[in-house]
Protein backbone atom coordinates (compact mmCIF):
# COMPACT_ATOMS: atom_id res chain seq x y z
CA UNK A 1 0.00 0.00 0.00
CA UNK A 2 2.85 2.37 0.83
CA UNK A 3 4.47 1.63 -2.53
CA UNK A 4 1.21 2.48 -4.33
CA UNK A 5 0.99 5.81 -2.48
CA UNK A 6 4.61 6.61 -3.32
CA UNK A 7 4.00 5.77 -6.97
CA UNK A 8 0.89 7.98 -7.01
CA UNK A 9 2.82 10.81 -5.36
CA UNK A 10 5.64 10.53 -7.90
CA UNK A 11 3.10 10.49 -10.75
CA UNK A 12 1.40 13.57 -9.30
CA UNK A 13 4.71 15.46 -9.08
CA UNK A 14 5.74 14.42 -12.60
CA UNK A 15 2.30 15.40 -13.88
CA UNK A 16 2.54 18.78 -12.15
CA UNK A 17 5.98 19.47 -13.64
CA UNK A 18 4.91 18.29 -17.09
CA UNK A 19 1.69 20.32 -17.24
CA UNK A 20 3.19 23.34 -15.47
CA UNK A 21 6.47 23.79 -17.35
CA UNK A 22 7.20 21.29 -20.07
CA UNK A 23 3.85 21.24 -21.92
CA UNK A 24 3.51 25.04 -22.19
CA UNK A 25 7.01 25.19 -23.70
CA UNK A 26 6.18 22.44 -26.19
CA UNK A 27 2.93 24.17 -27.18
CA UNK A 28 4.71 27.51 -27.62
CA UNK A 29 7.32 25.93 -29.88
CA UNK A 30 4.60 24.18 -31.94
CA UNK A 31 2.64 27.42 -32.22
CA UNK A 32 5.69 29.25 -33.55
CA UNK A 33 6.27 26.39 -36.00
CA UNK A 34 2.74 26.81 -37.37
CA UNK A 35 3.36 30.54 -37.82
CA UNK A 36 6.56 29.74 -39.73
CA UNK A 37 4.67 27.33 -41.97
CA UNK A 38 1.96 29.91 -42.53
CA UNK A 39 4.60 32.41 -43.61
CA UNK A 40 6.01 29.84 -46.05
CA UNK A 41 2.53 29.22 -47.45
CA UNK A 42 1.94 32.93 -47.94
CA UNK A 43 5.32 33.31 -49.66
CA UNK A 44 4.44 30.36 -51.86
CA UNK A 45 1.14 32.00 -52.77
CA UNK A 46 3.04 35.08 -53.94
CA UNK A 47 5.84 33.21 -55.73
CA UNK A 48 3.64 30.67 -57.48
CA UNK A 49 0.39 32.55 -57.81
CA UNK A 50 -0.27 31.10 -61.26
CA UNK A 51 0.28 27.46 -60.23
CA UNK A 52 -1.30 27.44 -56.78
CA UNK A 53 -5.05 26.88 -56.72
CA UNK A 54 -6.73 29.60 -54.68
CA UNK A 55 -8.97 27.11 -52.86
CA UNK A 56 -6.01 24.87 -52.00
CA UNK A 57 -4.23 27.88 -50.53
CA UNK A 58 -7.32 29.05 -48.64
CA UNK A 59 -8.17 25.59 -47.24
CA UNK A 60 -4.63 24.95 -46.03
CA UNK A 61 -4.42 28.38 -44.44
CA UNK A 62 -7.77 27.77 -42.71
CA UNK A 63 -6.37 24.42 -41.57
CA UNK A 64 -3.39 26.24 -40.06
CA UNK A 65 -5.73 28.61 -38.23
CA UNK A 66 -7.67 25.60 -36.95
CA UNK A 67 -4.46 23.99 -35.71
CA UNK A 68 -3.54 27.24 -33.96
CA UNK A 69 -6.98 27.42 -32.33
CA UNK A 70 -6.98 23.79 -31.17
CA UNK A 71 -3.28 23.41 -30.39
CA UNK A 72 -3.98 23.58 -26.66
CA UNK A 73 -7.07 21.36 -26.74
CA UNK A 74 -6.28 18.51 -29.11
CA UNK A 75 -6.05 15.33 -27.10
CA UNK A 76 -7.60 11.88 -26.97
CA UNK A 77 -10.98 13.20 -25.82
CA UNK A 78 -11.10 15.78 -28.64
CA UNK A 79 -10.00 13.17 -31.18
CA UNK A 80 -12.82 10.80 -30.17
CA UNK A 81 -15.42 13.60 -30.09
CA UNK A 82 -14.41 14.85 -33.56
CA UNK A 83 -14.40 11.32 -34.96
CA UNK A 84 -17.89 10.65 -33.61
CA UNK A 85 -19.24 13.96 -34.93
CA UNK A 86 -17.80 13.40 -38.41
CA UNK A 87 -19.11 9.81 -38.42
CA UNK A 88 -22.68 10.79 -37.62
CA UNK A 89 -22.82 13.91 -39.80
CA UNK A 90 -22.71 12.96 -43.51
CA UNK A 91 -22.88 16.55 -44.79
CA UNK A 92 -19.88 17.54 -42.67
CA UNK A 93 -18.02 14.44 -43.82
CA UNK A 94 -18.76 15.36 -47.47
CA UNK A 95 -17.46 18.92 -47.01
CA UNK A 96 -14.31 17.63 -45.30
CA UNK A 97 -13.69 15.08 -48.06
CA UNK A 98 -14.14 17.73 -50.76
CA UNK A 99 -11.73 20.10 -49.03
CA UNK A 100 -9.20 17.27 -48.53
CA UNK A 101 -9.46 16.42 -52.23
CA UNK A 102 -8.67 20.03 -53.16
CA UNK A 103 -5.68 20.09 -50.79
CA UNK A 104 -4.43 16.71 -52.04
CA UNK A 105 -4.78 17.79 -55.68
CA UNK A 106 -2.07 20.44 -55.35
CA UNK A 107 1.18 18.95 -56.63
CA UNK A 108 3.55 21.81 -55.85
CA UNK A 109 6.38 20.27 -53.82
CA UNK A 110 6.68 23.17 -51.36
CA UNK A 111 2.92 23.02 -50.73
CA UNK A 112 3.09 19.28 -50.04
CA UNK A 113 5.97 19.83 -47.59
CA UNK A 114 4.02 22.57 -45.81
CA UNK A 115 0.99 20.29 -45.55
CA UNK A 116 3.14 17.46 -44.17
CA UNK A 117 4.76 19.84 -41.69
CA UNK A 118 1.34 20.99 -40.47
CA UNK A 119 0.21 17.38 -40.03
CA UNK A 120 3.39 16.61 -38.10
CA UNK A 121 2.90 19.62 -35.81
CA UNK A 122 -0.72 18.66 -35.15
CA UNK A 123 0.39 15.10 -34.35
CA UNK A 124 3.03 16.41 -31.94
CA UNK A 125 0.41 18.59 -30.25
CA UNK A 126 -1.89 15.57 -29.91
CA UNK A 127 0.87 13.49 -28.36
CA UNK A 128 2.05 16.28 -26.07
CA UNK A 129 -1.46 17.03 -24.84
CA UNK A 130 -2.25 13.34 -24.39
CA UNK A 131 0.98 12.53 -22.57
CA UNK A 132 -0.63 13.19 -19.21
CA UNK A 133 -3.26 10.60 -19.96
CA UNK A 134 -0.62 8.06 -20.91
CA UNK A 135 1.41 8.98 -17.82
CA UNK A 136 -1.48 7.71 -15.69
CA UNK A 137 -2.91 5.12 -18.09
CA UNK A 138 0.24 3.06 -18.60
CA UNK A 139 0.83 2.29 -14.89
CA UNK A 140 -2.91 1.74 -14.48
CA UNK A 141 -2.90 -0.67 -17.43
CA UNK A 142 -0.02 -2.67 -15.96
CA UNK A 143 -1.67 -2.68 -12.54
CA UNK A 144 -4.95 -3.93 -13.96
CA UNK A 145 -3.14 -6.65 -15.92
CA UNK A 146 -1.25 -7.70 -12.79
CA UNK A 147 -4.49 -7.83 -10.79
CA UNK A 148 -6.07 -9.91 -13.56
CA UNK A 149 -3.19 -12.39 -13.37
CA UNK A 150 -3.50 -12.58 -9.59
CA UNK A 151 -7.26 -12.98 -9.87
CA UNK A 152 -6.98 -15.78 -12.44
CA UNK A 153 -4.43 -17.52 -10.23
CA UNK A 154 -6.73 -17.08 -7.24
CA UNK A 155 -9.68 -18.54 -9.16
CA UNK A 156 -7.63 -21.47 -10.40
CA UNK A 157 -6.37 -22.15 -6.88
CA UNK A 158 -9.86 -22.01 -5.37
CA UNK A 159 -11.35 -24.20 -8.09
CA UNK A 160 -8.56 -26.77 -7.85
CA UNK A 161 -8.23 -26.76 -4.05
CA UNK A 162 -9.57 -29.72 -2.10
CA UNK A 163 -12.90 -28.96 -0.45
CA UNK A 164 -11.53 -29.49 3.04
CA UNK A 165 -9.02 -26.61 2.47
CA UNK A 166 -11.37 -23.96 1.05
CA UNK A 167 -12.26 -22.55 4.47
CA UNK A 168 -8.62 -21.92 5.21
CA UNK A 169 -7.92 -20.48 1.73
CA UNK A 170 -10.83 -18.06 1.83
CA UNK A 171 -10.40 -17.11 5.50
CA UNK A 172 -14.02 -18.06 6.07
CA UNK A 173 -13.30 -19.04 9.65
CA UNK A 174 -11.71 -15.66 10.33
CA UNK A 175 -14.82 -13.77 9.22
CA UNK A 176 -16.95 -15.23 12.03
Amino acid sequence: MVIALIILLVLAVVSFVYYGTILPSIRWHLRLSVFALRDKLRSLAVDKREELDENAYMYLQQGMNTVLNFLYDVDLRTFVAAHLEISKNPSLRTVIEERCDVIESCKIQEYIEIKKGLSRIFSYAFLANSAGFFLWAVPLFFTINKVKVWYKTFLANIICAPERETDRLTSKKLAY
